[in-house]
């Protein structure tokens, strides 16, 4: 009975081990964003230089090269960025599961657990919600984030 484990929690949440890695990949990940779509814009408006169309195909080529990669880009950072979290709880230990990587924590090891879970109005009148979850070890931080509300 002793190897009895319990389920506490599991959800898809945005983790990187090292938070400066996180940020550089982000950055350059908006970045080459911007980029693709200052190139699509640039190489419709071309076609339509120093004609009376030029300042409608620039509007017109921006707004649909936006649109575009900004929804492939939000699938393309869920699937790179977003991870499968479980932590199950034992009877000494915590396990951590981070896409199939398991981690094993000492329940002695862990110092502090921070939870935080946020909900605010949009400016269209919607709700956004956001889940921080924090586990403090003597092996380092473990810190998780999700745009969407996990309890």
């Amino acid at each position: 009975m002793g190897k009895r484990m319990r389920l506490l929690l599991e959800a898809d949440f945005n983790f990187f081990k090292y938070s400066i890695v996180k940020k550089t990949v982000f950055v350059l990940f908006i970045v080459s964003c911007f980029m693709l779509i200052v190139i699509a814009t640039s190489s419709t408006t071309n076609r339509f230089l120093d004609t009376e169309y030029e300042p409608v195909a620039f509007v017109i080529s921006f707004l649909v090269s936006w649109f575009v990669f900004s929804s492939l880009f939000e699938r393309l950072y869920k699937k790179l960025f977003s991870k499968r979290v479980r932590i199950l709880s034992g009877q000494s230990f915590i396990k951590l599961w981070i896409n199939k990587e398991e981690i094993l924590i000492k329940k002695g090891q862990i110092t502090n657990i921070k939870a935080q879970v946020s909900s605010h109005r949009t400016q269209y009148g919607g709700r956004s919600t956001s889940t921080k979850l924090i586990i403090y070890t003597t092996m380092g931080k473990f810190h998780f984030t999700s745009d969407q509300a996990v309890f």
